[in-house]
């Protein structure tokens, strides 16, 4: 199914104080993203919090978060999970997404985005578990991205990032053609992030097209963290 663009128009509401949308594991993809759809696109200073309660998701469709504005989206597993806030594999909510992409992020204000395990089976070329575009800020932690294959899908990156600025820190990869990709003007910092299991991992940070990515203390292994061809793009360490 072709993900559109929601615009903002279409609820021209405002949110009027802290809310959170509570999502379980017996909704499907759809109306989950009813519930996306439904709040306001203008935050008016408060935080819009969509919580994850524990259990395992199968979502045949992606899931977009697009054009939050004026305030903070929260996207979000058990924050009180074992090891929450560090690195670790012992996410309470998993997201399975069996035949798509996994989490549009697209044109938000201040986005953040944590405890999720995504498990995204990224047979198609240019695909990823979470993909940021567009965002002011972005703050990702705690989740763990997991592919089917390193390369059944050439290009395949569990954090995609095109345009904005994010930062990612204790976040575990598994077999992804990339683990950390960044392209067009953009900036990510990577603090922390590794990789884990049985899987490989081609790419741990590839930038490309004018992409920048700053990193500090152990980043994800597999073939040389690599700066692709274009613009200025750089890795800094």
């Amino acid at each position: 199914m072709a993900l559109q663009q929601i615009d903002s128009t279409q609820n021209s509401a405002m949110l009027q104080a802290n809310t959170t949308v509570n999502l379980t594991s017996s909704m499907s993809a759809a109306t989950i993203q009813t519930y996306i759809n439904a709040q306001p696109k203008n935050l008016n200073g408060y935080t819009l919090t969509f919580q994850f309660a524990d259990g395992t998701y199968t979502l045949s469709s992606a899931l977009l978060f697009s054009n939050f504005c004026a305030g903070t989206l929260n996207i979000q597993g058990d924050t009180g999970e074992s090891g929450a806030g560090t690195l670790h594999t012992t996410q309470s909510v998993i997201l399975n997404f069996a035949s798509s992409n996994g989490l549009y992020v697209f044109n938000n204000t201040q986005v953040t985005i944590t405890n999720l395990k995504i498990n995204f089976y990224n047979t198609p070329t240019y695909s990823y578990a979470l993909n940021l575009t567009g965002n002011n800020y972005t703050v990702v932690y705690g989740c763990y991205f997991t592919g089917a294959s390193s390369t059944s899908g050439t290009g395949a990156s569990g954090l995609n990032m095109v345009s904005g600025f994010a930062y990612a820190y204790y976040n575990y990869f598994a077999n992804y053609s990339y683990a950390i990709f960044a392209s067009n003007p953009c900036r990510l910092s990577s603090y922390d992030n590794q990789t884990t299991g049985s899987g490989t991992t081609v790419y741990g940070l590839y930038c490309q097209s004018g992409a920048s990515i700053s990193y500090n203390l152990t980043q994800p292994t597999g073939g040389t963290a690599a700066t692709g061809t274009g613009g200025a793009s750089q890795l800094n360490g």
